[in-house]
């Protein structure tokens, strides 16, 4: 953002701050609508009883090394027969690259899914398990 509009955006604090929690503190304060990390987060914190009020499949990809979403809390999750969940072993919180020109293999999941939206079976090619 600050390469590409360098008018609206100053990131020069953020860069000099030692942690991420101490970054992300920071542009929250600054770039949204929330006062604190803690309304920022409970706005989108997804609590367990929305998932037992989904009403299309759903299918939750995480890993079990997600520094920031314990594997635990995706397992606990359970009573919706529409909530399907796949756990790799690696791919961080946000990490599902598969090559070093950092090409997530989602490009290749998601038109897989939509195809078989209607199927039983859906999977992660072999990188997860339910």
């Amino acid at each position: 953002k600050e390469v590409a509009f360098p008018e609206d955006f100053d990131f020069s604090a953020a860069k000099s701050l030692p942690t991420c929690m101490a970054i992300t503190e920071l542009l929250i304060k600054e770039q949204s609508p929330y006062e604190t990390v803690s309304d920022y987060f409970d706005t989108y914190t997804l609590h367990p009883d929305f998932f037992d009020k989904l009403t299309v499949p759903t299918l939750i990809i995480a890993s079990k090394d997600d520094p920031a979403i314990p594997v635990e809390d995706i397992l606990a999750l359970n009573g919706n027969p529409l909530l399907r969940r796949s756990i790799t072993e690696h791919g961080g919180h946000c990490g599902f690259i598969e090559n070093f020109r950092l090409e997530s293999w989602l490009n290749h999941l998601l038109p897989e899914l939509y195809k078989a939206r209607k199927g039983n079976e859906v999977g992660v090619g072999g990188r997860g398990r339910e």
